[in-house]
């Protein structure tokens, strides 16, 4: 077998989904209400009389009811096997199992399964149309009428078991694409910030509404039809309810970013902006998919990588696990005890030339960066202990106190740090060429 096609690219996808929206809720719609009252139909239903007339009104409600349910069935499902797809995505990236693998074994070795699923929706819908027919069968007096309305049935089943086949082979198909499962697994130094959903209340909320949406729009579209709603106003509706489905995802996906940096997590986009600094965790652990922060043998914090960073699960959590430890062993060797009696400022300042009370040691520079650049002491004490260092700070320290700002997750402290930092865009060029470590890329502000 040859190498499967190379897949589209994600804007190129987007683009055909939203042109084949575009065509089923605007373009048909229009198309067949023009066609309706267009004077070759007109003509057409007087030279057949009343017959005609009935034929024609029942080509109209059984095919023109039809293409509505399947507006309905496609609107509701395809943001649920799109939310379905993602999940069993990420589960793969992170070398898990594919929640959908079962189904895909299941109809690629019962291919009457795959085809019964397809039929389920087609004769649930023809039996509705039945139903609801203008006149009984068996009524010899509309033979021609009923004649036409089982064969327009018959179209509409045969369009909605196509489409439902369509639907299952689309959510069935190989959940990465080929070359997907090549991505990079390692993290590199100049990054602190990943594609990550924390699972807090507000991101539970999200994903709930977000099931139960196309439930409640088809039950309020369907009441207010019902309530004497047009055609045109089904259709707007359905179209804004698309629309703000892919917005939302579009803006969850691009809003779920977390930062992990040399002081600590921050978590900020789907839910209130929070910091967990690595002083106060006592470890990282992986469960499943996720990655727990543990304080207090209590889980404080789960989070879910998600796109290309989800492969890369083991070196964030290794990551964040020797941060934790490395908070540890400076607290056990008490370089924050040291640095706490001169936590402001001024009093750092003369403790660090000398000029400090002299009944407590004074801070060298070398413990000073160590107390900057260490996990253990609070933002306070680091702001600080930059600020003791700011006046003696040669091109070389700069840099590496921008830098060291760069790496950190926590906002406050990074605007500080970079304020006693510095601007220079004449050294920054030689400055970073003197910098002991490659600049990390800070989130955005």
């Amino acid at each position: 077998m040859g190498e499967p096609p190379p897949s589209l690219p994600r804007a190129i996808r987007i683009a055909r989904a939203l042109i084949v929206f575009g065509v089923a809720y605007v373009v048909l719609p229009g198309v067949a209400q023009v066609a309706m009252f267009s004077p070759l139909v007109m003509r057409l239903r007087r030279a057949f009389g009343d017959a005609g007339d009935r034929v024609f009104w029942e080509l109209v409600s059984t095919l023109g009811s039809s293409y509505m349910a399947a507006i309905f069935a496609v609107t509701v499902l395809v943001p649920l096997g799109f939310m379905a797809r993602s999940i069993a995505r990420g589960r793969v990236r992170a070398a898990f199992a594919d929640p959908l693998d079962r189904a895909r074994v299941l109809t690629a070795s019962h291919p009457g399964v795959a085809r019964g699923m397809s039929a389920v929706p087609a004769l649930a819908w023809m039996s509705v149309l039945a139903s609801h027919a203008w006149s009984p069968l068996w009524d010899a007096s509309a033979r021609a009428p009923n004649v036409a309305f089982a064969v327009f049935a018959l179209v509409a089943g045969l369009a909605h078991y196509g489409l439902a086949r369509v639907g299952l082979r689309a959510l069935l198909a190989p959940t990465l694409a080929p070359g997907d499962d090549a991505k990079r697994e390692g993290v590199d130094a100049d990054e602190i910030t990943f594609d990550a959903i924390a699972v807090t209340t507000e991101t539970r909320a999200a994903v709930a509404g977000m099931a139960v949406l196309p439930f409640a729009v088809v039950a309020l579209l369907t009441t207010m039809s019902s309530h004497g709603l047009s055609t045109h106003g089904v259709e707007a509706g359905l179209g804004a309810y698309v629309a703000l489905t892919l917005g939302a995802v579009y803006l969850f996906r691009r809003a779920s970013r977390i930062a992990i940096g040399v002081d600590g997590v921050l978590v900020k986009g789907t839910s209130r902006t929070r910091f967990y600094a690595y002083r106060d965790l006592d470890d990282a652990r992986a469960r499943g998919a996720d990655i727990e922060l543990v304080r207090g043998g209590r889980i404080v914090l789960r989070l879910q990588l998600h796109g290309e960073d989800a492969v890369r699960r083991d070196a964030v959590l290794a990551r964040v696990r020797g941060a934790i430890a490395a908070a540890a062993a400076r607290r056990a060797v008490g370089t924050e005890i040291l640095f706490h009696a001169a936590s402001r400022a001024d009093e750092t300042g003369r403790a660090s030339v000398g000029a400090g009370d002299y009944r407590q040691p004074s801070p060298s520079r070398e413990q000073l960066w160590e107390v900057i650049e260490g996990g253990a002491a609070n933002a306070s004490a680091r702001t600080a202990a930059a600020s003791a260092l700011a006046a003696s700070l040669d091109g070389a320290e700069r840099a590496r106190l921008r830098v060291l700002a760069a790496q950190c997750a926590e906002p406050k402290l990074r605007v500080a740090l970079e304020g006693v930092a510095g601007q220079d865009p004449d050294a920054d060029e030689e400055d970073a060429a003197l910098a002991p470590e490659p600049a990390r890329r800070a989130l955005p502000r």
